[in-house]
């Protein structure tokens, strides 16, 4: 098979779903298919064609778009909607061979550009949803779910030929917002380096003086959705007990409420912003931390998705504290105090409780985060999501899979 890739959000840009796309092309290319990436042009350091682990990139002209509070102030929203770029998609696509769409994100104009070579071409499309269309301040969710259930809906999701759900809150949006039940269950992969630099390590040390704390990570670009206000309200407490206590929060920070309450409660030596940080720095804090937490507050029920994050985290076996849905991926796999923590709402006294909890015993920690490494090992491997995707692939070629049981959870899988 020769996949088209297309995804406004790639590589070096930071972000859950260009990690997965670039990850997905690099595993299914390494199985013999041909893999090609089409993406917007953000960084002028990189080339606009280049071929790396068997991939062929192309990047090409786009417009930046401003940050803005609809979007979360997203640094990389930008638009592919630029003259002769979809001549160009045909050319390559044509060069190539292509007969399957992959969109990556379905709210970009990526996809409304997939849509349409799809149809001209006569091609199926297969979209991935790696996020939930929602917003905390009601007023733009008048304009943002409207604009997602019948422009999206209508243009983009109701003409893929399958929808790849990384979890089940994103098969129960879809079923939902659009109709549509026949959501395929695929986790995503963890990519992390897996040797770790003693030389990294030190440095990290020795920058953010490391020694003899008790550390808490915090992974995810800090924004409306992981604003980490309800974690931060816990900690005045937890120091008291524990004054070598250190919160690190990783990630682009584009609301200031998190830093303004941190100077409001005193707790400068006990809450750092590292900002976005190379994978291979964000590896070597996993080691560092005695235990994590997670914080996507999209849904005011605790529906929110566990994240590539915290499936990071407990790849890494740490123990993960999430706001996130116990049912993230079907019945009785993750398990509240056994490999996880999934808080039901963000009561202060709870997150409190539970980080004590961490810290006066850290060997719970370790026991909760190897059980969380073993659920993970089995779970978020690549060849399993590699081959999951590929008969994704097969089906929408009508061809035979490899895998029958398309819809089983990812325990039974495992």
């Amino acid at each position: 098979m020769n996949i088209l890739y297309l995804t406004n959000l790639y590589p070096p840009v930071v972000s859950g779903s260009s990690v997965q796309s670039r990850s997905l092309a690099i595993s299914v290319a390494q199985k013999g298919h041909g893999c090609v990436i089409v993406t917007a042009h953000l960084d002028p350091d990189t080339p606009e064609y280049e071929e790396r682990n068997g991939v062929h990139i192309y990047r090409l002209r786009c417009f930046r778009l401003p940050r803005m509070e609809i979007s979360l102030n997203f640094p990389w929203l930008n638009a592919l909607t630029f003259p002769g770029n979809f001549k160009r998609i045909r050319e390559i696509a044509k060069k190539h061979d292509i007969n399957i769409i992959h969109v990556h994100n379905h709210m970009f104009d990526a996809a409304f550009m997939g849509r349409r070579l799809s149809k001209q071409i006569n091609i199926p499309m297969i979209v991935t949803i790696h996020t939930v269309i929602t917003h905390l301040q009601r007023l733009y969710n008048l304009v943002l779910v409207p604009f997602d259930r019948y422009v999206l809906g209508n243009l983009i999701v109701q003409h893929a030929k399958q929808v790849i759900c990384p979890d089940e809150n994103v098969v129960t949006y879809l079923k939902e917002r659009f109709g549509r039940p026949d959501g395929i269950l695929i986790p995503y992969g963890i990519d992390l380096p897996e040797q770790s630099s003693p030389e990294l390590q030190k440095e990290l040390v020795e920058k953010y003086k490391l020694q003899g704390r008790k550390i808490m990570l915090s992974v995810g670009h800090l924004h409306a959705l992981r604003n980490r206000i309800s974690l931060i309200k816990s900690l005045p407490e937890i120091v008291k007990k524990h004054p070598d206590f250190l919160l690190l929060i990783v990630g682009s920070v584009t609301d200031d409420r998190a830093q303004n309450l941190v100077q409001e409660l005193s707790l400068e030596n006990h809450v750092i912003f590292t900002g976005t940080q190379p994978r291979a720095v964000v590896r070597e804090l996993h080691d560092l931390c005695l235990f994590e937490g997670v914080w996507l507050d999209q849904d005011e029920e605790g529906m929110n998705s566990l994240g590539i994050a915290g499936m990071e985290a407990m790849y890494m076996g740490k123990a993960l504290i999430s706001r996130a849905n116990i049912d993230t991926f079907g019945k009785e796999v993750l398990k509240f105090g056994e490999n996880i923590y999934c808080l039901p709402n963000l009561d202060t006294p709870q997150i409190t409780s539970i980080i004590m909890k961490m810290l006066d015993n850290p060997t719970h920690a370790n026991d909760v985060g190897e059980k969380a490494r073993k659920l993970a090992t089995e779970t978020f491997s690549w060849p399993q999501a590699t081959q999951r995707t590929l008969d994704v692939y097969r089906r929408a070629l009508g061809q035979k899979n490899n895998t029958e049981q398309m819809h089983e959870s990812p325990a039974e899988a495992a």
